[in-house]
């Protein structure tokens, strides 16, 4: 395996001689190999160690248990230790994220942080050969194009952080066989089992079933499609390099030309889009296939000025026959606090009306659409329990548990399969009970609201226009 490993950092030039490499280390088996391997390595590497651990007290006294057994091996290795302990839980409950997503956030907030203490922002990660396919496997379910099919890489930029996989090439596997062979001990988390999480569930319940039934080396079949992605993609996106020389405006040059654009063909055309929008755009700008799709709407149109938002206070705007990358004017978020019952009107960005009554039975809306009204949706009173409820604008990172279908989903991926615009989407009223998102209008009521049997007590509430 320190074959391999080693292999790997050399063949893709991952840490340059002299280099200060900061390990992200969980206490995990994955994280501690790489922590042995980088640490057997670096004499002949001519680089030094630093290791980063956030505690993210999602655990309690086992992520205790984690920070003090990393902080020991750092001990016994001589490597400088960081760390750091971040109330992820009490993000949650005071802010809109989910609770992978804050806890995400916060390790690459105190990354950074590490970062600028060391004065080196190479960062090393224990993502290997099992995390590749199953990453490849989830994209490939959400719909993702040959950039998202091509997986993890060995090495990206991401929140200013030079990112390194040096486990890419070995698996799960080995990596337990490695420390068994060398008795090496790490601490076990708990929640790598729950298949609540969509990646546990592909990693306990899908590749098993996809082994035994589909094709026994499937693994090695997606590593394989993942190895040709990444070869045409890098062939594409030289293509698209070129042709993005070409469609620039003559002036001003950061803007495209409309016509040269449209005379592109669709697959480097969106190719070229993204280069532009991450040449021009933050870092942090995260981009799908729906604003591309959008964007592809807005040079095909005849209209007058027109404009989409992309995230983050960024959209593109269409003046004749210029493309514009701009900073523009984030609508602002609105709350509002329901009468129940009664009737309560949304701010005026959002020209809706929403309405609540007791009931004693169940009534069911027929079919639906997002972002069109009227809609209504009977709730479970006793699940209330007299708590208030709230219509909010939508909010990144924002998930919902929907009743008869097992795991979360992100509001964000319910938009983008329902062809809500981007920039329509913080006009959804969202129907929030304690920092949980109970309806999404026109779409479906959260497990554990239902009305059981049909009976009551039941709220009902509608959304209409006004």
């Amino acid at each position: 395996m320190r074959h391999i490993v080693r292999q790997t950092i050399q063949q893709q030039e991952l840490i340059p001689s002299g280099a200060v490499v900061m390990v992200g280390v969980s206490g995990g088996a994955d994280s501690i190999a790489l922590l042995y391997l980088l640490h057997y390595l670096q004499r002949e590497l001519a680089c030094s160690l630093v290791v980063a651990h956030l505690n993210h007290a999602i655990r309690g006294d086992e992520a205790d248990g984690d920070e003090l057994f990393v902080r020991q091996l750092c001990l016994r290795l001589n490597v400088p230790f960081f760390s750091a302990r971040v109330d992820v839980p009490g993000r949650v409950q005071t802010g809109p994220l989910s609770l992978e997503m804050a806890a995400r956030q916060a390790r690459f907030e105190f990354f950074a942080r590490v970062a600028e203490r060391v004065g080196s922002r190479l960062l090393a990660l224990a993502h290997h050969a099992d995390d590749q396919v199953e990453t490849v496997l989830l994209r490939l379910c959400r719909g993702a194009g040959p950039q998202g099919l091509a997986g993890l890489p060995y090495r990206n930029v991401l929140h200013g952080l030079t990112i390194i996989r040096p486990l890419r090439d070995v698996t799960r596997r080995q990596v337990v066989s490695f420390l068994d062979a060398h008795r090496l001990s790490w601490r076990e988390d708990l929640s790598n089992a729950d298949v609540g999480y969509m990646r546990n569930r592909v990693r306990h319940e899908i590749l098993p079933l996809l082994e035994q039934r589909m094709n026994p080396q499937v693994r090695s079949a997606l590593g394989r499609m993942a190895t040709i992605m990444r070869d045409e993609n890098q062939w594409m996106d030289a293509q698209a390099a070129n042709a993005l020389i070409e469609c620039r405006a003559t002036e001003p040059p950061a803007c495209l030309d409309v016509a040269k654009l449209m005379a592109v063909h669709i697959a480097l055309r969106r190719r070229l889009l993204l280069l532009w929008l991450y040449e021009q755009g933050p870092e942090s700008l995260t981009l799908s296939m729906a604003h591309l799709e959008l964007l592809d709407t807005l040079t095909d149109s005849t209209d007058g000025t027109q404009r989409i938002h992309l995230g983050q206070g960024w959209g593109v705007i269409r003046r004749y026959n210029l493309l514009f990358l701009e900073k523009m004017a984030h609508e602002n978020p609105f709350f509002a606090p329901l009468r129940i019952p009664g009737e309560t009107l949304l701010p005026g960005i959002v020209p809706l009306r929403v309405k609540t009554a007791f009931r004693g039975t169940l009534v069911k809306d027929r079919g639906g659409k997002i972002g069109v009204y009227p809609r209504f949706v009977c709730l479970n009173e006793a699940r209330r329990n007299r708590r208030p409820l709230y219509m909010r604008s939508w909010q990144a990172g924002d998930t919902f548990l929907p009743f008869g279908m097992k795991g979360t989903r992100k509001i964000q991926d319910i938009f983008v399969d329902a062809k809500v615009p981007r920039d329509e989407r913080e006009r959804i009223p969202l129907l929030v009970c304690e920092k949980h998102v109970v309806w999404v209008p026109g779409y479906q009521v959260a497990r554990g609201w239902e009305v059981p049997d049909g009976n009551g007590p039941v709220l009902l509430v509608r959304v209409e226009q006004r």
